[in-house]
C-alpha cells in the first residue's frame, strides 16, 4: 500500500519534473473549485502551440488590463477580500518555460537552499504528493508537522515563542526584488544589469508586470507557480535576517517560517524582540513589512504553539449528538473563531457522521429511517449563515446544503435554491460560492453566477473563455483562438454530477482513490 504521507518537494526535482507539476491543473490554480474545472487541457494544447511558435505570446499585455482572470475572494464574511487569480494561459506557459530552463532553474534551486545552520527553516515550498493524499492535504500536513508539532516539540528546549505575519504578502512584493533575491541587490543596481533579458530574474520580474498591467507591486495569488515565486523574495529575507543576527552576535533562536508567518523560538524575550526588529528591518529593504496586529510574544511555548480556536475546542468538548445543536455549536465557534481551520474540520466532521456511513453517502431513505434530521430548513438556514461569515466553508457548507435539500420536496427545493441565490448575491465578493451553488444546482436548472465569466463558462454548450482573459494583445489570432476554445470544463465529469456533493469533491483528508 502507497505511503499516504509520501510527498517530494519541488526542490527535489530535476526541471522537467518541475514543469510537469506546474501545468497540472490542480497547480495553476489551487484553490477549491467543483471537480468539473480541469485547466490541463487548455495548458497542454497551449504549450504545444508555443513550443511550436517561438514567438507565439508576442504582443504587449503590460499595455493592457484584465490580462489575468480575478475572482473576489472574501476574507472576512464582510468586506475584507482577496484577489485570486488564472493566469492568462500564455502568459503562465512563458514563466513555466523560462523558470524550468535547466540552468535557470539550478540557480532557482540554490537561491532556495538551505542556509549553513538552518537557524530558520522555510516549511512552505510546494511539494507533489506521491500517496493517496492530494496535493493540499500534503501540503498542510506539512504545516501541522512543520510548524504547530514542531513549536510542541522545542518547548522542550526554547522558553519564549513570538509569533509575526507580513502584513499583505503576496499584494505588496515588488516585483524588481525577485532580481535582487536571485542575482543580489548590488549586482542588479548596476545599470547594465536591470535590463538585461537572460538574466531569469529580469523575465520573472517582466513576466509579472505583463499580468498586470505594468505594475511592480504585487505577484498573483492562487498557483503553485506564484508560491514558488513567493518562496525566491522570502528565502531571500531568511538569508538575510539570518546575516544581520549573526553580526549582531544574536545566535540563541529558531524560526520557523511557512509563507509569510513567523514563529520565533528564544531563551529570553530581549533576543525575541532583537529577532523581531531584525526582521522587520529585513523586510523593509525588500519592500515588505510586519502585520502589527498579529506580531506577539508569550512565555508559554506550549499554549501558544497550538491555534486558539483548537485549544477553545479542547475546552468545550465534543459535539452534541443532536444535529441543530451539533451545528448551533459550530455556528458558536465560527463566530468566535472566524473562518479559522477548526471550523471546517467541525463541518467536516458534521457531514461525516450524519450523511455517511463507511465513507458513503447514504440515500434519502437511509437518511429518514435514520431519523437524526428533523427539520432540514432549519439547518440549511443555520449552515448558510456560517458559510457566509466564513468564506473558507464554502465548499463543505454547499455538500451540506445539498444533502439537506435531498430531504425536501422538489418545489420547496426549488424555492430554497432561489432564496440561497438571492441571499448571497446580496454579499459583497461572494463569486466562489455562486461557484458551488452552480455545483449544487447542477441538475435543477437553476442558474447561479449569473454574469460571473466563470459560471458562465459552466453554462455553456460550447467552449468559450474570452470572457475569463483578455488576449488583445497577442499577435498570433490561431492561438487566441485555441485559448478561447479548449474547454475547461471536464463534460464527462460534469454530466455524471449528482444533486448531492459527494465526500470525494470537498473532503480534503479523503483518499485520492477512494470513491
Amino acid at each position: 500500500m502507497a505511503n499516504t504521507r509520501a510527498s517530494k518537494s519541488l526542490l527535489k526535482m530535476s526541471a522537467t519534473e518541475a514543469r510537469s507539476f506546474f501545468l497540472k491543473s490542480e497547480n495553476y490554480f489551487n484553490n477549491d473549485l467543483p471537480e468539473y474545472f480541469n485547466f490541463t487541457s487548455l495548458l497542454q494544447v497551449v504549450s504545444k502551440y508555443i513550443e511550436s511558435h517561438s514567438d507565439g505570446w508576442n504582443g504587449k499585455p503590460n499595455s493592457y488590463e484584465k490580462v489575468n482572470y480575478k475572482i473576489l475572494s472574501n476574507k472576512d464574511g464582510k468586506y475584507a477580500w482577496r484577489p485570486l487569480q488564472l493566469i492568462h494561459p500564455a502568459l503562465y506557459l512563458k514563466l513555466v518555460n523560462a523558470i524550468t530552463v535547466s540552468e535557470n532553474w539550478k540557480l532557482l534551486l540554490a537561491t532556495l537552499s538551505s542556509s549553513r545552520d538552518d537557524r530558520i527553516q522555510c516549511l512552505s515550498i510546494p511539494v507533489e504528493s506521491l500517496g493517496r493524499r492530494n496535493r493540499k492535504a500534503e501540503q498542510i500536513l506539512k504545516w501541522w508537522d512543520g510548524i504547530e508539532q514542531a513549536s510542541l516539540k522545542h518547548a522542550l528546549e526554547w522558553e519564549h515563542i513570538f509569533h509575526a505575519d507580513i502584513a499583505n504578502c503576496y499584494s505588496e512584493i515588488y516585483t524588481h526584488s525577485i532580481s535582487w533575491a536571485i542575482h543580489g541587490k548590488p549586482f542588479m543596481k548596476k545599470p547594465e544589469n536591470r535590463d538585461d533579458k537572460s538574466l531569469i530574474g529580469n523575465i520573472i520580474d517582466s513576466c509579472l508586470r505583463d499580468m498586470h498591467n505594468g505594475q511592480t507591486n504585487g505577484i498573483p495569488q492562487g498557483s503553485a507557480l506564484m508560491n514558488f515565486i513567493a518562496e525566491i523574495v522570502l528565502r531571500a529575507c531568511d538569508k538575510e535576517l539570518e546575516r544581520r543576527l549573526s553580526k549582531d552576535n544574536v545566535v540563541d533562536y529558531k524560526v520557523l517560517r511557512y509563507v509569510d508567518d513567523y514563529r520565533i523560538l528564544t531563551f529570553s524575550e530581549d533576543v525575541g524582540e532583537e529577532v523581531l526588529k531584525a526582521l522587520s528591518e529585513t523586510l523593509q529593504e525588500y519592500g515588505l513589512r510586519l502585520s502589527v496586529s498579529k506580531t506577539r510574544g508569550s512565555s508559554n511555548v506550549i499554549s501558544e504553539s497550538v491555534k486558539a480556536d483548537k485549544i477553545a475546542l479542547f475546552k468545550r468538548g465534543g459535539l452534541d449528538n443532536n444535529p441543530q445543536k451539533k451545528l448551533l455549536f459550530i455556528h458558536s465557534h465560527s463566530l468566535e473563531f472566524p473562518n479559522s481551520g477548526s471550523v471546517t474540520t467541525l463541518l467536516t466532521e458534521f457531514y461525516r457522521k450524519e450523511f455517511q456511513k463507511d465513507g458513503k453517502l447514504l440515500d434519502v431513505n437511509a437518511l429518514r429511517k435514520k431519523g437524526t434530521i428533523k427539520d432540514p430548513e432549519i439547518l440549511i438556514s443555520i449552515t448558510v449563515d456560517i458559510a457566509l461569515r466564513n468564506p473558507r466553508t464554502y465548499p463543505i457548507c454547499s455538500a451540506i446544503i445539498s444533502a439537506l435539500l435531498k430531504l425536501l420536496g422538489s418545489d420547496l427545493r426549488l424555492k430554497i435554491l432561489s432564496s440561497l441565490r438571492d441571499r448571497f448575491e446580496r454579499h459583497p465578493n461572494t463569486g466562489f460560492m455562486q461557484i458551488w451553488l452552480q455545483r449544487i444546482s447542477i441538475t435543477s436548472g437553476q442558474k447561479f453566477g449569473l454574469g460571473m465569466p466563470l459560471c458562465d463558462v459552466v453554462d455553456q454548450s460550447s467552449p468559450d473563455n474570452s470572457s475569463l482573459w483578455n488576449s488583445d494583445w497577442m499577435n498570433h489570432a490561431t492561438l487566441r483562438k485555441v485559448i478561447n476554445r479548449t474547454s475547461i470544463i471536464d463534460h464527462v465529469v460534469k454530466s455524471s454530477m449528482k444533486d448531492v456533493i459527494e465526500p470525494r469533491e470537498v473532503d480534503l483528508f479523503r483518499n485520492r482513490n477512494d470513491s
